[in-house]
């Protein structure tokens, strides 16, 4: 039994509707867009929720999180990144795993790990294509505090062994 098919014994009739129904005009997809949507930009999140399910089109898995904005704007409001998985984002799910601090040795690992995501603070990047009604979440890693490491170039410049000057 298909849960989202209503199996109730009662129809509702629709028929009333029909003539203003043909009438109906739909909004283009841009003017669709819930108002209420997140701003396309950079947000550092908190990971909220994991799942793993199918796509309802061609039951593929994939991975779906659940962010909380932790800002710097937008905070406390939510946001989903959806990773379908097949043979070619293979690269793509790996790289998403490991910008949370997991390593997995087998993608089949990843359902009794899933836990481990959790609470895991990462940086995203949102973009919306009105045009084509899709929304891309990216997971971005985050750059190295500059203090935490020095230049390999200022190490060779206060020794005075840098060759590589053009002149």
């Amino acid at each position: 039994m298909n849960p989202r098919h209503n199996t109730a014994p009662n129809t509702v009739d629709l028929r009333a509707y029909d003539s203003d129904f043909g009438r109906a005009h739909s909004k283009p997809a841009a003017e669709r867009i819930n108002r209420d949507e997140v701003p396309d930009g950079f947000y550092q999140t908190r990971v909220e929720d994991v799942t793993l399910s199918r796509t309802h089109n061609t039951g593929n898995p994939m991975l779906v999180w659940r962010l909380r904005i932790l800002g710097p704007t937008s905070q406390g409001r939510s946001i989903t990144k959806i990773r379908v998985i097949t043979q070619k984002t293979l690269p793509y799910v790996k790289q998403d795993l490991q910008r949370l601090g997991l390593e997995l040795s087998r993608l089949s690992e990843v359902q009794s790990r899933m836990n481990e995501m959790i609470d895991r603070e990462v940086s995203v990047y949102k973009k919306t294509d009105t045009d084509r009604n899709w929304v891309d979440v990216s997971f971005v890693r985050k750059r190295k505090d500059p203090a935490s490491e020095p230049a390999e170039s200022e190490t060779a410049w206060e020794s005075g062994i840098d060759d590589d000057l053009p002149f």
